[in-house]
């Protein structure tokens, strides 16, 4: 008898498309890397071109963040401009640059010394600032102008001084001295130029020098002004049997 014979059915997977070998190189590190990389250059072409905008932005394209940078960077100029304030300038009070507390005057011959306080009475001129100027500190020094020996000190402390052409500023001085004897040039002159008015007598003007360091808010930089103070009266008369 002759078997019957069976045919077996194999199942055979379909074979799908073949992979192209830019396909396969797409789907490595490499090929992905690249393929990042030309679609940032796309987009940057894109933008340069005014085609795209900023961060998906539509609008935001390369011309229009020029002119909002530029709107910006002139609006920050004209705020600076506006509200950066501005170290005035300062000068005295012709008729009377010092008011003296004549209770506090002192002169001595050995030592030779002297001390008195007083205000220095100042004009400060802020029509530069478009803004009140806010002062955290006004400190001054006072020097005799022949010797160059510092004499007095003073300290204006927080204040504020507003917009205006001259605004009156008095700062809170201290006078002090002190030499070995009443041959010293600086002590003599002040003597000289402060002393009891005889009659016939013609005292000197004094004759010092002002330097005044301002601080002032917004300000990164401490201004210093520099100037003479000349032919000024003495504040203040000493008595008929003083030193």
């Amino acid at each position: 008898m002759v078997g019957a014979s069976r045919e077996e059915l194999v199942s055979v997977p379909v074979l799908g498309p073949e992979w192209q070998k830019s396909e396969l190189h797409e789907l490595s590190r490499r090929g992905k890397s690249a393929v990042r990389k030309e679609k940032r250059q796309r987009i940057w072409r894109e933008w340069t071109r005014d085609q795209r905008g900023v961060c998906g932005v539509t609008w935001l394209t390369r011309k229009m963040l020029v002119i909002i940078l530029s709107c910006m960077v002139v609006g920050t100029a004209l705020v600076l401009f506006f509200t950066i304030p501005r170290p005035p300038s300062y000068s005295f009070y012709v008729s009377q640059p010092f008011t003296v507390n004549n209770s506090t005057v002192q002169f001595a011959r050995t030592p030779a010394n002297f001390s008195f306080t007083g205000n220095l009475n100042i004009l400060a001129d802020t029509t530069s600032s478009y803004l009140p100027l806010q002062y955290s500190d006004i400190s001054v020094q006072l020097y005799h102008l022949t010797t160059n020996k510092q004499i007095a000190t003073g300290n204006y402390g927080k204040n504020k001084v507003k917009k205006g052409n001259q605004e009156p500023v008095s700062i809170p001085v201290q006078f002090s001295y002190s030499a070995p004897n009443a041959t010293d040039t600086t002590w003599n002159d002040i003597y000289s130029a402060c002393g009891h008015m005889w009659t016939g007598t013609v005292r000197p003007p004094l004759r010092l020098r002002l330097v005044l360091t301002s601080n002032i808010v917004g300000l990164v930089t401490k201004p210093e002004t520099s100037t003479q103070i000349s032919d000024v009266t003495c504040p203040f008369e000493l008595s008929s049997n003083s030193v």
